[in-house]
């Protein structure tokens, strides 16, 4: 009894304070406010003394809110989980509604079965869109691949990035720590430690002994596989420093499942069909066979039925290339159909191609004739501005040669690459690395200036083996000059201006047009016309 009556004093006490409080003047309610500072008594959301009594009322009554954002996810869910089995509940109920207006009774059996069916059906239906699309268009040239999808039905193609943010994957392998490296991080280690990287894979393919004119071009052993016999498609094998034995195909299938890996993770599916984009000198010989092979590798089926999904094609890149140029709209349905045959002109990293490409009334389009140069490419350009850099630097260093230190070369290297991209977009390019080098007196830094007239002065010594190729080619297609429809450009090299322009003065004479594709990047030109080929194969 005598804590109730306590109790109920107390809150007398509580109630009177409350009433003399919100009547009170401000001075008052901020003396009383102070006189109780306590972290637990006073609350959160008020960080001042109020002022006024609307700021004391709200001090005494609010609550701080603590808003938790699992919760908030929780209740989320739970509200369309509730909304969806309400739609459900709602469309059954019409359904139910309509049997009966129509004189049918539907039980609940029959409802969940048709249900199930329709759901059977659902799945079904995306399988076949599965088996049909995403189309690949997959390229594996001299020194860079390229991979673009096509998702769906008149869908233009998409170039995947790898993993490190890249349109194109360096075709580049080699071991660090006895893990097998593809890409970039390989390409770096070329000049740093050249016996431990395999690249130019492209020209080992399918080769039946090594060739002692090709020696020279690889700093690392390629030797006989043991117990290989006629007809394999991979005698020979690349013995790597610090690695394993690799056989070319080997390595061309480990570059193919990067960018597959690329593509699965971009789509987050299995692709349904891809067309893979074979270098036009490979005939339908060994080397046509291993890359094949190399593909099949990956996972994807070669020798499935064109057009039937889950399988592979392949089509010659200059194919790739005039078709990617038909659909992105630089060439007509008469010019690349129904004209004259087109000088296709890829230059890549490593060598450069020159096709004639023809439509046959039986066979479609096709390359009519083919003749690669292993001495013209990006590759070489860099070599001649890599060797001005250093006969530069050994001029005003007196005679501090950069050519025997591989760190160097290697700095040197990428950099002569970043200037030549540069030198496409822009008429000079800058170079500067500091800490090239030292000797005696300290360490020494390069800085120099490259124009686009002086990298064209440097780099008209190899253009001008491109003559041979292209006149072999047109001599064995039957077809001259004036017989052409024009010349495509493709390949990275293209992006330079002054190609175009040699191309059109030297070799064409100014007799038929010379054009690249608008929109798509030479590198790329490939792959995206290797998907719009398995998209036109599918539709």
């Amino acid at each position: 009894m005598r804590a109730a009556l306590s109790l109920s004093h107390k809150l007398r006490d509580a109630r009177l304070h409350s009433v003399a409080l919100s009547t009170a003047p401000s001075a008052t309610i901020a003396f009383a406010y102070a006189q109780d500072t306590s972290p637990r008594s006073r609350p959160c959301c008020m960080r001042r003394p109020p002022r006024t009594r609307q700021d004391a009322r709200r001090c005494f009554r609010a609550t701080c809110r603590r808003e938790n954002p699992v919760l908030i996810g929780i209740g989320i869910l739970v509200g369309a989980t509730l909304a969806h089995y309400l739609v459900r509940a709602a469309q059954r109920i019409a359904k139910a509604d309509k049997k009966k207006r129509e004189g049918k009774e539907v039980t609940d059996d029959e409802e969940e079965e048709r249900d199930h069916e329709e759901s059977e059906g659902r799945e079904e239906a995306g399988a076949n869109v599965r088996r049909e699309f995403p189309v690949l268009g997959l390229d594996l040239g001299s020194s860079q691949a390229c991979v673009a999808f096509v998702a769906a039905k008149e869908r233009a193609p998409e170039v995947v990035e790898n993993h490190e943010g890249r349109r194109s994957t360096p075709a580049f392998i080699s071991y660090e720590d006895d893990h097998l490296v593809v890409g970039q991080l390989a390409r770096r280690a070329r000049w740093r430690e050249p016996a431990k990287v395999g690249f130019n894979i492209q020209r080992l393919l399918g080769l039946a002994a090594y060739e002692d004119k090709v020696r020279p071009l690889f700093p690392f052993a390629v030797d006989a596989r043991e117990g290989s016999a006629d007809g394999d498609l991979s005698p020979l094998v690349m013995r790597l420093k610090g690695g394993r034995a690799l056989t070319p195909l080997e390595a061309s299938a480990r570059v193919l499942e990067e960018l597959v890996q690329s593509a699965e993770h971009k789509l987050h599916t299995t692709p349904g069909f891809a067309i893979l984009a074979v270098p036009s000198y490979f005939d339908e010989g060994a080397k046509r066979r291993a890359l094949k092979a190399a593909a099949d590798a990956t996972g994807l089926s070669v020798g499935a039925d064109e057009g039937q999904g889950g399988g592979l094609a392949v089509v010659e890149d200059a194919v790739a290339a005039l078709v990617c140029a038909h659909y992105s709209g630089a060439v007509s349905d008469e010019e690349a159909f129904f004209g004259k045959p087109w000088l296709v002109l890829d230059v890549g990293g490593l060598n450069a191609q020159a096709s004639v490409v023809a439509m046959d009334p039986q066979q479609g389009l096709g390359v009519r004739a083919n003749r690669t140069t292993w001495a013209v490419g990006g590759e070489q350009l860099d070599g001649v501005l890599v060797q001005h850099l250093i006969s530069d630097f050994k001029e005003k260093h007196g005679g501090l040669d950069l050519g025997t230190d591989y760190l160097a070369l290697e700095r040197l290297h990428e950099a002569a690459e970043a200037s030549k991209q540069e030198l496409s977009l822009s008429p000079s390019s800058t170079l500067r690395l500091p800490f090239i080098t030292a000797d005696h007196r300290g360490p020494k830094h390069l800085d120099a200036t490259v124009s686009r007239a002086a990298l064209e002065r440097l780099a008209l010594p190899v253009l001008d083996q491109l003559e041979a190729p292209v006149v072999e080619a047109l001599r064995a297609s039957g077809v001259g000059l004036e017989g052409l429809q024009g010349v495509l450009l493709a390949g990275g090299t293209a992006r330079l201006p002054f190609l175009g322009e040699f191309v059109r003065s030297r070799l064409t004479l100014g007799k038929v047009k010379v054009l690249s594709v608008e929109g798509v990047p030479p590198e790329e030109v490939a792959a995206v016309g290797a998907a719009y080929y398995g998209r036109q194969l599918v539709e």
